[in-house]
């Protein structure tokens, strides 16, 4: 006999007894919201440890939005959030085409406030050198890539919101080819009304 404990029912308000297969379900559902439930003080840029483990819920009444730049000849864009929203960056696809120049390009995301004040820096986990397009892709509770596997890099962004003002760059810190590599960029968030 599988294990049974009393619960309430959500339909019937009644006790009963939940099945093994619902008792997973339960579990699950109270794992999540234990997860999800409080805030973590964040000062400073995160490291890669404390990007993977702020859990934040995807914001009530929000709707999942894509805004993308993919415009040639640039490795520097940004993002700013729209007046009276706020968003919930949920990922980040890039794809960066280098050029002949010499040189190791170093993908970057920088998170500032409507002040430019660092907030968060990630930084994926190698560098791409001349002559070679990389596909990386930043996210919730992605693990960060030390090496590239079939040209695709992944790292972790942090679980934040961010009010209007606030910017998303993404870019080259090392502007190796900042005018002349290509590079797009797809961006996924939650955004609801500020």
């Amino acid at each position: 006999m599988g294990k049974v404990r009393d619960r309430m029912s959500p339909s019937s308000g009644k006790m009963r007894k939940l099945d093994d297969s619902e008792l997973d379900v339960a579990a699950a559902i109270e794992a999540i919201q234990a997860a999800i439930e409080g805030t973590q003080a964040v000062s400073g840029p995160l490291t890669d440890t404390q990007l993977r483990a702020t859990a934040v819920p995807v914001v009530d009444d929000s709707i999942v939005i894509l805004t993308a730049d993919v415009t040639a000849d640039d490795s520097d864009k940004s993002f700013t959030v729209t007046a009276l929203k706020v968003w919930q960056p949920l990922s980040v696809q890039v794809s960066l085409v280098t050029t002949a120049t010499v040189g190791n390009r170093q993908m970057t995301i920088d998170i500032t406030d409507g002040s430019d004040n660092l907030l968060a820096r990630v930084r994926a986990g190698a560098v791409q050198a001349a002559s070679l397009t990389y596909t990386y892709t930043f996210g919730l509770g992605l693990d960060k890539d030390v090496a590239p596997i079939a040209l695709h890099l992944t790292a972790p962004l942090p679980a934040m919101l961010l009010a209007a003002g606030y910017k998303i760059r993404v870019y080259d810190s090392a502007a190796v080819a900042a005018a002349a590599d290509d590079m797009t960029v797809r961006i996924i968030t939650a955004e609801r009304a500020a």
